[in-house]
């Protein structure tokens, strides 16, 4: 099992798993490579789902309703996040608060999380990896929490019918998201390693695979998940 030596969030030495963490324009696959690399002995920290974990909350809830009504929730009364998204990713201006309102809503405790995550990943040891996949590692400054930076290259094409199939987005709207991030450019400087998806399922585990052997640690078959 690889192991490398990083401050955990008190500032202290911890020893553990090696710790993965993804970047990559919206529709790169991210998401995928994060399961195949849990699929092979890996733990997977998920923002995306932790995110999903505190729209539930009561506190977070309240303050939502807040800033965008009702009419972002659903009839059980739970947050509807595509309608949320829509409004925040509208604004501001005509009545919306904007995504830096929803940022500063849900990013402070969403950060917070993942760095708890990895801290008790690192310590309890189950697992050869711990891949982190949050959408905006770097801009939270999740970087340095991690061992190795990767992003996954996909061209723009891919990446734009990838999102048209699973989300319905346009062109315009992934451009409009990708706005609120680091520049490709930026997210590939920043990494230590570069992961080609731009081929068949059949390639991209060879790529993760090829990843993981020259990180130095064992590919195996079996779950994880944080």
């Amino acid at each position: 099992m690889p192991t490398m030596s990083r401050p955990d969030s008190e500032g202290t030495e911890r020893r553990g798993p090696l710790v993965i963490g993804l970047v990559g324009g919206v529709g790169s696959g991210k998401s995928e490579v994060a399961r195949l690399v849990g699929e092979r002995g890996g733990l997977l920290i998920d923002a995306d789902r932790i995110g999903h974990e505190l729209l539930q909350e009561p506190e977070v809830k309240q303050r939502v309703a807040e800033l965008w009504g009702s009419g972002v929730f659903d009839a059980e009364g739970e947050v509807d996040r595509a309608e949320l998204a829509a409004a925040a990713f509208s604004g501001p201006g005509e009545g919306s608060p904007g995504i830096g309102a929803l940022n500063e809503v849900v990013h402070p405790k969403l950060i917070a999380r993942v760095r708890d995550a990895v801290d008790r990943a690192r310590r309890q040891g189950a697992a050869s990896w711990v891949v982190v996949d949050a959408a905006l590692l770097l801009e939270w400054g999740l970087g340095d929490w991690c061992d190795v930076v990767v992003f996954v290259e996909a061209s723009e094409q891919e990446r734009r019918g990838r999102v048209a199939q699973a989300r319905g987005w346009s062109a315009e709207e992934l451009s409009r998201r990708e706005r609120c991030q680091f520049s490709l450019a930026e997210k590939r400087a920043r990494a230590q390693r570069v992961l080609q998806n731009t081929g068949s399922r059949e390639a991209l585990i060879a790529e993760v695979e090829k990843l993981l052997v020259a990180l130095g640690g064992p590919v195996r078959t079996g779950r994880a998940g944080a």
